[in-house]
């Protein structure tokens, strides 16, 4: 808080010397109303009652139909008895797979970026217990009333079986476990390896939490939540210690995998991301020497994760652990607290004990759990947690939240002091606004205005109102089934009997985008190709195909793509008797034709059993027996892909430099459209989004999607470094934004015109006259807008079919009213923000 205190003083004496240096410094002290806002309050409701009579009288003797399109999905939905996992997290945890098929299956890992649902980040608390859990009310307590952000999973000894009411936080929270054999063995490190991947199985969960039936919480949910979510690194201890107990425990036949220089010592409870715990599952290197060569006097779960992680991911640790234990009595194990040692100075020589880094810079928030605590302590820390964690829920600021609070403002406190100084030096404007009384003109401007858009929103979705606009509904969601009694890796691996589902392309991709980081399968698998037809409609080659394939089940899969009003009727002894797959138009030379092959390959690469991928067209034959072209393509080590450099005007000719820098002219490539492809590369076409731009829906649309442009990238500007690199994001973004603030606005705005180019210069005109208060700049803005306006209105002018001798001469284009309001909300806006 001093700190704070001190960065509050430094911005204060930045200020000072920037006024003093002639850096602009804008106070506001408004006492008197001005008589323009009264002529510009005066044409905006001129406007409004025009517009509005005018659309009164349109309908009342043009008698315009509203024209609604719904388009509905219509595809299938796939079998009753199929499971998804993937994105709901199994109903019951107990099931049949081994360590190795739940492992691989754990592993399993989207190779597209980002994800096609809206997902809530969670914490994974998993327990790793000798039997009870004593201190079970203690957690109730802070798990209470954040559902939906945690998870629970408890590992005790197999023989303990847990018995805790329907309404507890640890209700069927047991997974299956296996005897840890002895204190510091390769054992203990299976059972934790265990915990992540029955938690890795919810894709929700992205912090993971080991901790014991000794341990506690020192904070409430809300502030650990915030400290994890917050954090850009792990936290897992990994020291290198010259000791005994440290470099003197490394065994030389863990070479070359294990060199000494990469040995590390660290405490067994963790905290570790989704990307750190998926690694630590999907190893088999690193397991297999420490499992022959770490024994006691080596215990492999100081030492396992530790140094794996610090030759795996070095840059993602912070070094330190978040639970604190009490070495200082020495021993073997560390101290116990039982109820006398329960008192408020106790916690204080945790909370004020050391100082840390946290995100690069100094804090005294260094713990967020503790152990180990006897069972005698429950009683003293549940009367105690309210003063100490901040779990009572009575609203009070607790001390906890204040050491996060004052953390997070030091940061943002030195950002901007960071900002002024480079804004001082580099001659940049420097401005505050300093509101020392209410601004009722201000209060006033923006009523009118939304009083006005209401009008004109009641006119327009009246019973009697049709102004004409086409609104279409694409409906498209992805509801899978919750695997209520998962029973290993069999319903989750085997193909889907029918192929038609309800998914959108970006949720198919993402989800065929899936790829098992652990090396091999855990059961027999029989690799199959994949033949994907891209069709106009009928196959006429059928027969030829049928006996291609004939004598050959359980080496093959067929996947149709036709026109999606195509419907193929196969009796059901045909190898293509409910093969097509959802469909969309594709053109040819579109990016849609690519967008078709990339949908079939999707679907083909949902069975786990496709290893090469053919892509075939109606008029295509074979010209050599099944058998044949299966040995072929399974003892090739290449796939087969024209990919040819001609400079021609047909190849490098059609090279545009806008691709650069991620596709160069030297990558530019030709080939054919047919193709041959492994499940590698597959999997490479089905996840990218560079070479084919992604775009952002509404639910993309969050504080943490715009806090990964802020902060992604570092970059220069004039000479030094900062994070304000980008200022334009392509993606459909300005729309979403838009439709996420004015939801009614497609009701009565036809989006086919030119609508989006007024939006475009009314942020370019409203940005101009909040930054340069100038008359010049002034003209530029208005011009602006006069040309969106301009423009909106030709397009539709030019769009807009003939009036049909029955609906009159009157009509008045939604395209004019769209038009008229961007234009009146840029000259209201603006002016506000001028005053």
């Amino acid at each position: 808080i001093d700190n704070s205190v001190q960065r509050m003083q430094t911005i204060s004496r930045v200020l000072q010397e920037g006024k003093e240096n002639g850096i602009l410094v804008r106070t506001g002290q408004y006492n008197s109303f001005r008589p323009k806002l009264l002529l510009l309050l005066g044409l905006f409701l001129a406007v409004v009652v025009t517009i509005f009579i005018i659309s009164v009288s349109t309908i009342k003797y043009t008698e315009l139909q509203s024209v609604v399109t719904t388009v509905t999905s219509t595809f299938v939905p796939c079998r009753e008895d199929e499971s998804n996992s993937l994105i709901q997290p199994p109903g019951v945890l107990m099931h049949n797979m081994s360590d190795e098929e739940l492992l691989w299956r754990a592993s399993f890992w989207a190779r597209r970026k980002g994800y096609p649902f809206k997902r809530v980040p969670k914490i994974a608390f998993m327990f790793l217990t000798k039997g009870p859990l004593p201190l079970a009310s203690l957690w109730e307590r802070f798990l209470k009333g954040h559902k939906g952000l945690y998870s629970v999973y408890v590992h005790p000894d197999p023989s303990f079986n847990a018995k805790f009411p329907a309404d507890s936080v640890f209700h069927k929270r047991q997974i299956p476990s296996q005897q840890v054999a002895e204190w510091g063995r390769m054992t203990m490190c299976d059972a934790e390896k265990r915990l992540l991947a029955n938690a890795l199985l919810d894709i929700s969960n992205e912090w993971f939490v080991l901790v014991s039936e000794s341990c506690i919480p020192l904070y409430n949910f809300t502030t650990i939540y915030t400290y994890l979510s917050q954090s850009k690194h792990s936290f897992i201890g990994a020291v290198d210690d010259p000791g005994p107990f440290g470099r003197g425990r490394y065994n030389e036949k863990m070479e070359p995998e294990v060199p000494i220089t990469k040995w590390r010592k660290g405490p067994q409870w963790f905290e570790v991301d989704r990307d750190l715990a998926a690694t630590i599952v999907k190893d088999t290197l690193y397991h297999h020497k420490f499992r022959e060569f770490c024994r006691p006097a080596c215990y492999s779960d100081e030492h396992y994760f530790p140094t794996m992680l610090t030759i795996e991911k070095p840059t993602a640790l912070a070094n330190r652990s978040v639970t604190w234990t009490d070495w200082s009595r020495g021993g073997p194990h560390p101290a116990t607290f039982g109820r006398s040692d329960i008192t408020e100075e106790f916690f204080g020589k945790i909370f004020d004990g050391e100082n840390c880094s946290y995100n690069g810079r100094n804090t005294s928030m260094c713990y967020l759990f503790a152990r180990k605590f006897a069972p005698s302590a429950l009683e003293p820390l549940l009367h105690i947690a309210p003063k100490i964690m901040g779990t009572s829920g009575n609203g009070n600021i607790t001390r906890t939240q204040i050491d996060i609070e004052a953390l997070y403002s030091v940061q943002r406190m030195q950002s901007m002091v960071v900002q002024l100084e480079e804004g001082k030096e580099n001659g940049i404007s420097v401005r505050t606004e300093q509101y020392k009384s209410f601004r009722p003109q201000l209060l006033l401007v923006l009523g009118l205005f939304l009083a006005g858009v209401v009008t004109i929103f009641i006119v327009s979705t009246n019973k009697y109102t049709g102004l004409q606009s086409v609104v279409t509904t694409v409906t498209s969601s992805f509801v899978p089934r919750r695997e209520e009694e998962p029973d290993g890796l069999s319903k989750w691996i085997q193909p889907h009997a029918v192929l038609m589902h309800n998914m959108s392309d970006e949720e198919l991709l993402w989800r065929a985008s899936f790829w098992p980081r652990r090396k091999g399968y855990p059961f027999k698998r029989v690799p199959k190709i994949a033949f994907m037809f891209l069709t106009r409609g009928p196959l006429p080659l059928a027969s030829l195909w049928e006996r291609f394939f004939k004598g050959h089940n359980g080496l093959y899969s067929v996947y149709i793509h036709p026109h999606p009003s195509f419907t193929s009727k196969f009796p059901a002894d045909s190898v293509f008797y409910q093969r097509q797959i959802p469909s969309q138009l594709a053109k040819w030379g579109r990016m849609t034709m690519c967008e078709a092959e990339r949908r079939l390959l999707a679907n083909a690469l949902l069975d786990i059993s496709n290893e090469w991928f053919v892509l075939v067209s109606e008029s295509c034959i074979h010209l050599f027996n099944f058998t044949t072209i299966y040995t072929y393509l399974s003892q090739s080590k290449h796939s087969f892909m024209d990919a040819f450099d001609d400079p021609g005007p047909f190849r490098r000719g059609r090279y545009n430099e806008r691709m650069e820098p991620e596709v160069p002219i030297a990558k530019w490539r030709k080939g054919s459209q047919w193709f041959e492809v492994d499940r590698d590369l597959a999997a490479t076409i089905v996840r990218d989004t560079l070479y084919h731009p992604a775009t952002f829906g509404e639910s993309d649309i969050t504080e943490n999607f715009f806090q990964k442009i802020f902060d992604g990238v570092n970059c220069t500007y004039n000479g030094r470094l900062t994070l304000l690199c980008v200022i334009f994001l392509q993606g459909s973004l300005l729309l979403v934004l838009w439709s996420r603030c004015f939801t009614f606005l497609p009701r009565f705005w036809d989006f086919r015109d030119f609508t989006p180019i007024s939006f475009y210069f009314v942020y370019f005109f409203i940005q101009v006259w909040k930054l340069k208060h100038d008359a010049k700049a002034s003209v530029v803005a208005l011009v602006a807008v006069i040309v969106s306006v301009v423009a909106t209105v030709a397009s539709a002018q030019s769009e807009s079919p003939a009036p049909s001798p029955t609906s009159g001469s009157g009509a008045f284009s939604p395209s004019i009213v769209s038009a008229g309001v961007a234009a009146v909300a840029a000259l209201v806006f603006g002016s506000a923000l001028r005053i």
